[in-house]
């Protein structure tokens, strides 16, 4: 489905035959996108991740126990109730940079569409649905993640007496009401480190067609996020008269001889 010219690659299968098939896998996305306003965000996601910090903790170990009638298999209620809260945290998290931002982001269904909270027939079929909701939790830290990349764009670095330089999107989420502790732990989580120990997505992109407001190449690398654009007759020849087509040149080792 389309969503303002744009391909929304998040719209439900509507499977009525196989419900599982309903919602797009992690893996799924985890290719590189052409580069659109909307689905910018995708670029970000992460194709290696770890929930080994404290934020994410509640992550890491998928608990199902047998419920106590029809002999069902349900994620446990602790573990449930941690995953709603971890849901909340992100969504409203996103929601509170992008109001402040202006930044178009389509977003996509959340982790709870998998059903996380409900029994399921069998330990097989319950694992799965779980470990897809588990890593579904990725996508929405890609969006974080983004947010965050675009704050520290836009808003650079705004300075607390207290604590020194901070993020401005700390400052943003101070400000509305969120508890430090847990910004602290963002802070200090691998999700804001931007770091090439945790490659993402990347995204495709055509250097004749920029629009002004999207982002630079630059900006993509300095948050390690790899970028594809094609170098073809049309680009050597724009690059003659255009610098920063120019500078986008491949280097002579990077082409293939045959």
């Amino acid at each position: 489905m389309k969503q303002g010219g744009v391909i929304n690659p998040f719209t439900h299968f509507n499977n009525p035959v196989n419900r599982s098939q309903r919602y797009l896998c992690l893996s799924a996305v985890q290719l590189p996108q052409w580069w659109s306003i909307q689905f910018g965000w995708m670029a970000f996601i992460p194709l290696k991740f770890n929930f080994n910090c404290v934020l994410f903790d509640r992550l890491h170990f998928i608990l199902i126990q047998v419920t106590d009638t029809d002999d069902m298999f349900a994620l446990d209620a602790a573990t449930a109730q941690a995953w709603l809260h971890l849901q909340q945290f992100l969504a409203h998290v996103a929601s509170s940079l992008n109001s402040h931002y202006k930044v178009t982001v389509i977003k996509p269904h959340y982790p709870s569409a998998y059903n996380f909270t409900e029994p399921f027939r069998s330990n097989l079929s319950g694992h799965q649905r779980l470990g897809e909701a588990q890593e579904w939790f990725v996508v929405w830290m890609a969006i974080v993640l983004y947010l965050m990349a675009v704050g520290d764009t836009k808003e650079r670095q705004t300075k607390f007496k207290e604590f020194g330089n901070i993020p401005g999107w700390y400052e943003i989420l101070t400000n509305d009401g969120y508890n430090q502790i847990w910004l602290n732990r963002l802070c200090l989580s691998w999700l804001y480190h931007f770091d090439t120990q945790v490659p993402c997505a990347g995204t495709i992109i055509d250097i004749l067609d920029r629009d002004t407001k999207w982002p630079t190449v630059s900006w993509f690398c300095n948050y390690n996020i790899l970028v594809w654009y094609q170098w073809m007759q049309m680009e050597v020849k724009a690059a003659k008269d255009n610098k920063e087509i120019e500078a986008l040149a491949p280097l002579p080792h990077h082409f293939s001889h045959p």
